[in-house]
């Protein structure tokens, strides 16, 4: 998440959450990175459904 997200921006709790990792490094820049070290970003490599969008507990659509 960046400076501007865990300043709050309106999300509930995350301007109070615990910073569990630090990096002064834009967000892109990782993929810049990686695109530029291995030529291609593999989408069946790279995605990971570790994560999903809820309101009230309940899923949202994707």
């Amino acid at each position: 998440m960046n400076g501007y997200r865990r300043s709050g921006a309106g999300f509930p709790g995350i301007s109070t959450a615990p910073v569990v990792h630090e990096e002064q490094q834009e967000i892109r820049q990782p993929l810049v990175d990686r695109a530029q070290s291995e030529g291609v970003i593999d989408p069946a490599r790279s995605a990971v459904a570790n994560w999903r969008r809820v309101r009230t507990g309940e899923p949202l659509a994707p």
